[in-house]
């Protein structure tokens, strides 16, 4: 578990940095990096760590999660659910990608981030190629 200290916005620079600071140390998993076949799109997991930060209202539990999500099927569009309470960071990495989230449709360039809060239920549509993108999750314990 790592304590933070800093007084962090509720801004992408300050979820980057609680993700960052979280998964800066080792953490080696026997199947870490892997993709596994998860209900219609492939994922890896690169680890998860516990993380306490301190707000006005006092400190708050954190657990950061990061993995990669892979579709490989041309034309398709493939829902996605993520549970719990907190935020989810998409970056777009390579892919022509179509995401749907709500009523809101994005086609990110490559190295785009994305900010949904959770529980967010979104659908990704894959053009003619492979669509790969990083997924942090920064769920409230």
């Amino acid at each position: 578990m790592i304590l933070i200290r800093y007084k962090l916005r509720v801004g992408l620079t300050g979820l980057m940095l609680v993700a960052a600071t979280a998964l800066s140390a080792d953490n080696h998993q026997g199947n870490s990096g892997v993709f596994r076949s998860h209900d219609g799109y492939e994922k890896a997991n690169f680890g998860a760590r516990e993380v306490i930060i301190k707000t006005r209202a006092g400190q708050k539990s954190l657990r950061v999660t990061l993995s990669n999500l892979r579709l490989t099927d041309s034309g398709k569009n493939t829902a996605i659910k993520l549970p719990g309470a907190g935020i989810a960071l998409l970056q777009h990495l390579a892919g022509d990608a179509t995401i749907q989230a709500d009523a809101e449709k994005f086609e990110p360039m490559e190295g785009e981030w994305l900010r949904l809060a959770l529980p967010s239920d979104f659908r990704i549509g894959v053009g003619k190629d492979t669509v790969l993108l990083d997924l942090i999750l920064i769920e409230e314990q």
